[in-house]
C-alpha cells in the first residue's frame, strides 16, 4: 500500500502542487521497485485528508473544481504495474473535517445524506468504468467510523465499486470493530498483526476465509504499517527505517500464508515517488520463502 497524496513531502526539493506532482511521478521506476518486494498488487491511494483524485474525473471536478490532473496517473500506473506482474487496487476515503470545502461541497456532514451518496456513487462509478478491469479493487476506507454512521446504501455503493468489472474486489475498512456490511469481499484488516486473523479465527493450512463473526464468508486481509506511520511528511528527508525486524516480519509472512492471510504492508513514499532503500531491502529477504 502506498498513501501518495498533496501531504507527501519531497525528498528533495521543494514541495510541488498536487496536479504537478501527478505529472512528474515515475510510475515505471516505482512500479519496478514494488516488483521487486515480491508483491503481487498495489493498494495506491487517491483521496486520504483532502478529497483528490489523480486523473480526469468529471464527477468530482463538477462538484469541487481543481482536485483532478490532466494526466491519467491511475491508468498509467495500472499499466505499468501490470507489465511487472501487478494488480492495482484503489484506497478511498470518504472526507474528513481536515478538507472542509469537501465537507461543504459534498454535504458529507449534512442531515440527509442523499447529496453525498449520490455524488459517492457518480465518482467511483465512473472511474470503475474507465479502468475496467484493469483496477482489481477498492479498499474504501472508513467504513466503520464514516460510512455506517450515516446509514449508508450498501448495496448501491457495492454496484456502484463493481462498474466496468464484476469481479471487482470490495472491502470497507471496519477498523477494530465488526463488519459493517456484507456487501464486501474481503476483511480489510487495519492493524491486525496477528496471523491467525480476528480473533485467531483461521485455521492453520486454512484458505483465509472467515468461517463464523461478523465477517464470515469474507477474506482475511491485514493492512499494517512497515514504518512510523502511513505517509511521509518529513521535506528534505527519505522515508524513515522500518519498525519491524526481519526475524518479525519474516515470522510475520510466514504464518500469514499459513493461515491464508493476506498481508498488505504501507510503505512510505516520497512526492517524487521514492521508497526507503532499508524498507525495500527489509521485504526483499523477509518476504523470501
Amino acid at each position: 500500500m502506498l498513501h501518495w497524496t498533496r501531504e507527501s513531502a519531497p525528498a528533495q526539493g521543494p514541495t510541488k502542487p498536487y496536479a504537478q506532482a501527478v505529472e512528474d511521478l515515475d510510475v515505471d521506476t516505482l512500479a519496478e521497485k514494488l516488483r521487486s518486494t515480491g508483491a503481487g498488487f498495489v493498494v495506491f491511494t487517491t483521496a486520504h485528508g483532502y478529497q483528490d483524485f489523480p486523473a480526469p474525473l468529471a464527477a468530482l471536478d463538477k462538484a469541487l473544481p481543481g482536485r483532478t490532473s490532466r494526466r491519467d496517473l491511475i491508468a498509467d500506473l495500472a499499466a505499468s504495474l501490470q507489465r511487472k506482474g501487478l494488480r492495482l487496487m484503489l484506497y478511498h476515503n470518504p472526507g474528513t473535517v481536515q478538507d472542509p470545502a469537501w465537507v461543504e461541497a459534498s454535504g458529507l456532514n449534512s442531515t440527509d445524506r442523499t447529496r453525498y451518496f449520490n455524488l459517492w456513487q457518480a465518482m467511483i462509478s465512473e472511474a470503475g468504468e474507465r479502468y475496467g478491469d484493469k483496477l482489481a479493487g477498492w479498499w474504501f476506507d472508513d467504513g466503520a467510523t464514516r460510512l455506517y454512521p450515516q446509514n449508508a446504501p450498501w448495496a448501491a455503493l457495492h454496484r456502484a465499486a463493481r462498474s466496468g468489472h464484476s469481479a471487482r474486489l470490495i472491502g470497507f475498512n471496519s477498523w477494530e470493530l465488526p463488519s459493517v456490511t456484507d456487501w464486501q469481499d474481503f476483511d480489510c484488516g487495519e492493524g491486525l498483526r496477528e496471523p491467525r486473523g480476528r480473533e485467531g479465527r483461521l485455521q492453520p493450512m486454512g484458505d483465509g476465509v472467515y468461517r463464523s463473526s461478523s465477517r464470515k464468508g469474507q477474506q482475511a486481509t491485514a493492512c499494517v504499517t512497515l514504518e512510523n506511520g502511513w505517509l511521509h511528511r518529513d521535506s528534505g528527508q527519505m522515508p524513515s527505517p522500518p519498525t519491524w525486524t526481519e526475524p518479525s516480519l519474516k515470522d510475520y509472512l510466514t504464518r500469514s500464508r499459513q493461515s491464508g492471510l493476506v498481508p498488505i504492508i504501507n510503505l512510505k513514499v516520497t512526492q517524487e515517488g521514492l521508497l526507503g532503500p532499508a524498507s525495500l531491502h527489509l521485504l526483499r529477504r523477509a518476504a523470501q520463502k
